[in-house]
């Protein structure tokens, strides 16, 4: 009896070990620092830069992002403002940077009516996260969900998932850039006299101290959207080579 009684404290002790040390081996896993492959937000709070992203594989518009970044107390915001080809706002975003991350704190598009005039829309965030900052392994899912309301019985849904993949190297003005690389699969939900539902899949590449640098979206088969960065350009820059006036204040 007594050989009974140590045999099973010797295997209740043995498994209170196992699980202890498989616990802390979970803690101590490696985790990956991403935040340097984000947009170099110290750099952007002394200066908006504007994003140059053109089409490299069909002959699509290019895209403007600038971004400007703004510290209050010891909030650190990014602001982004989207311009389509025409130098017109279609975008403007609010991201907040935290200890693990980018979230999405504000989302606001313009859309036009069946007159062509742009109507404001407030986009409803279901899901913040942007960008993570930190990750332990490929397995992780960031999880992104918005909503806007289009008009009556018209309702729009966006549900992305970012995955991290690893690094990849891609070249930026003749110069090799680390990237952290994720997959992306998304799927919009659009209720218009109907539920419609497209389905896409793509990857994001962010390039070390610079952010975004290439994005591929699969549409099916037989179509693939591809941007890249061309450039990084000073609103002094941007209103040169554009020859056209850009006053990031008045979209704010």
């Amino acid at each position: 009896m007594k050989h009974n009684s140590f045999c099973q404290t010797v295997n209740i002790n043995f498994l209170i070990f196992v699980a202890v040390l498989v616990l802390l081996s979970g803690c101590g896993a490696k985790k990956i620092d991403l935040e340097a492959y984000y947009y170099p937000i110290g750099k952007l709070k002394h200066e908006g830069l504007v994003y140059e992203y053109k089409s490299d594989n069909i002959n699509m518009a290019p895209s403007f992002w600038y971004y400007a970044a703004e510290q209050i107390h010891d909030t650190t915001l990014l602001l982004g403002q989207n311009l389509n080809q025409q130098f017109e706002v279609t975008q403007l975003t609010v991201e907040r940077k935290v200890k693990n991350g980018m979230l999405l704190m504000s989302n606001r598009i313009f859309i036009p009516d069946s007159t062509g005039k742009k109507q404001q829309v407030d986009v409803e965030i279901l899901q913040k996260n942007l960008y993570p900052f930190s990750v332990s392994d490929t397995n992780g899912i960031f999880l992104y969900k918005v909503k806007w309301i289009s008009g009556k019985d018209k309702h729009t849904t966006v549900i992305r998932n970012r995955r991290f993949l690893g690094f990849a190297d891609l070249v930026y003005k003749n110069k090799p850039i680390k990237c952290a690389k994720f997959e992306v699969k998304e799927r919009i939900e659009d209720f218009k006299e109907g539920y419609i539902e497209y389905p896409f899949h793509g990857f994001e590449y962010y390039g070390l101290n610079i952010g975004l640098l290439k994005l591929e979206k699969i549409v099916n088969a037989n179509l693939k959207l591809s941007y890249y960065l061309n450039d990084i350009l000073t609103v002094d820059e941007f209103e040169k080579r554009y020859n056209t006036g850009f006053d990031p204040a008045k979209a704010k």
